[in-house]
């Protein structure tokens, strides 16, 4: 089968009406349309069900998109509350505006971040640690268009880091503790 179009024009010749007609094989074209509605659909999909947060904003700190772990991770019921409730990222989701200016400064000399751990600020304050990874998005001058960034909560994997720092001096101090 084949998908076309088809176009038909009455015509004037010779004191008759004629029918003129196109008819253009446009198979292609809807497959290729039909592949990228396809395509779009699994990237809606990742994007809204990612275990972790998905985040674009500006460089002025201002929220462009967020999906919906995101938004719970930072306290919210959904996108669309974050969005309406947050402005200004470095002062609203920063718990250390130091953080911020040293994420912007790495950003702006490398344009990307990796694994840069900060902590953030919820409205409940149950604050938590995230490791940071971020692309700038340039235009064809340089200019950061927007910020890409995508953020993991590492409270519990750092709790148990400190939890085995504590064990192992206890231990440490034990065995020292022991005459020889």
């Amino acid at each position: 089968t084949k998908d076309v179009e088809i176009y038909m024009s009455p015509l004037e010749s010779e004191g008759q009406t004629r029918i003129f007609c196109i008819i253009h094989d446009v198979t292609e074209r809807v497959l290729a349309e039909e592949a990228l509605r396809t395509t779009e659909q699994d990237y809606r999909s990742i994007y809204a069900n990612a275990p972790i947060c998905i985040v674009r904003t500006n460089e002025k700190g201002e929220l462009l998109q967020i999906n919906s772990e995101g938004a719970r991770m930072h306290g919210y019921s959904s996108p669309e509350e974050m969005m309406a409730k947050v402005n200004d990222i470095g002062n609203q989701t920063y718990e250390n505006m130091e953080d911020r200016k040293r994420f912007l400064k790495a950003l702006k000399a490398k344009g990307e971040v990796r694994e840069m751990m900060v902590r953030v600020q919820r409205p409940d304050k149950l604050n938590f640690w995230a490791s940071v990874n971020s692309k700038a998005i340039e235009d064809e001058d340089g200019n950061i268009v927007h910020i890409d960034s995508f953020l993991q909560d590492i409270t519990a994997h750092r709790q148990a880091l400190e939890a085995l720092r504590e064990s192992e001096a206890k231990y440490r101090s034990l065995v020292e503790q022991v005459p020889a």
